[in-house]
């Protein structure tokens, strides 16, 4: 199964001045999504105010198929989703996009990611007299469907690989093994973040420490594990850097600099207000941790979880 880093599901959308085969460009786009989720999928079409919408637990291909599509009539706006879900259970009740009927009329929405403050916002909603519909697991390994390698184009050469992040090592591995398979000489990986060494709470799928490589092995021993001849990642230090709010320290070692409210760390003063989340790289969460992390935790009765609460309190 991989279980490797999965920041958000997909979603598309598709808007037509005129009346058009919106589903057939929703679908295309969904399908070139894939890879961002593959528990369900659904399509809501907008035809000048009425909606029509298919949705249900599997991949895209298997989904919509030719007879699904054909139902869906022509419109001016599509909205698409694919779930990777990081919050609730993998059932058809969390399919997306969301329908909601309201008083000035119909709405679709797709979203991804977490409210970190999810839990404590559903109970005040609940308590007004607010129905609130919970939203938000079967990995499925598309590896292979998503990558191949081109033998002429790799065999006896040294390859560089460049990804986006390792977390648990699996997919990072199999890439690996599909360079070898192609007859790589050698396979250097370098990786464009820094090690994750904690948990997400705000929508990345990064629940625990225990499933993070980098916590449980050193950089060389992560090469082995996932068989490439070395590996790189790139120093947390420098994530300041790629964006320009960084500002080296002379001869100071404490206090702040202009109006940034910048702080010292490694030697170097860091913007507090960068615009950008290090949390799972360096623990320095942005927000209040949430006491209760669990993916099912919008789908219990409130009496459970307020019980749950009390105990932990």
């Amino acid at each position: 199964m991989a279980m490797d880093l999965h920041e958000e599901c997909g979603v598309f959308g598709v808007i037509s001045p005129e009346r058009a085969d919106v589903a057939d460009m929703a679908y295309y786009g969904l399908y070139a999504l894939q890879h961002r989720g593959q528990e369900s999928c659904g399509i809501v079409i907008n035809d000048d105010g009425l909606f029509y919408s298919y949705k249900d637990m599997g991949l895209v291909s298997e989904v919509f198929s030719p007879d699904a599509l054909s139902r869906l009539p022509r419109g001016n706006m599509a909205v698409g989703h694919v779930r990777y879900g990081t919050t609730g259970g993998t059932n058809r009740a969390n399919c997306q996009p969301i329908e909601v009927n309201h008083q000035k009329g119909k709405m679709a929405l797709a979203h991804n990611g977490n409210l970190s403050n999810g839990g404590k916002l559903r109970d005040d909603l609940e308590l007004a007299g607010i129905y609130l519909y919970a939203c938000h697991n079967a990995r499925l390994d598309q590896v292979k469907i998503k990558l191949s390698a081109i033998e002429e184009s790799v065999k006896g050469k040294r390859v560089v690989l460049i990804d986006d992040s390792i977390v648990r090592g699996t997919t990072s591995g199999r890439i690996v093994r599909l360079l070898r398979e192609a007859g790589a000489k050698e396979i250097h990986m370098r990786i464009s973040s820094p090690p994750f060494l904690h948990p997400c709470y705000y929508g990345t799928d990064i629940d625990s420490r225990e499933h993070l490589i980098a916590c449980h092995h050193s950089v060389s021993e992560t090469a082995g594990i996932i068989g490439a001849d070395s590996l790189g990642y790139l120093p947390v230090s420098e994530l300041d850097a790629l964006i320009g709010r960084e500002e080296k320290l002379e001869n100071s070692r404490e206090g702040l600099l202009g109006g940034c409210g910048a702080r010292i760390r490694e030697g170097r003063a860091v913007c507090e207000n960068r615009g950008f989340c290090s949390a799972c790289f360096d623990g320095d969460y942005p927000t209040e941790v949430p006491s209760d992390t669990r993916k099912n935790r919008f789908e219990q009765r409130l009496s459970e979880r307020k019980a749950l609460q009390l105990k932990e309190n």
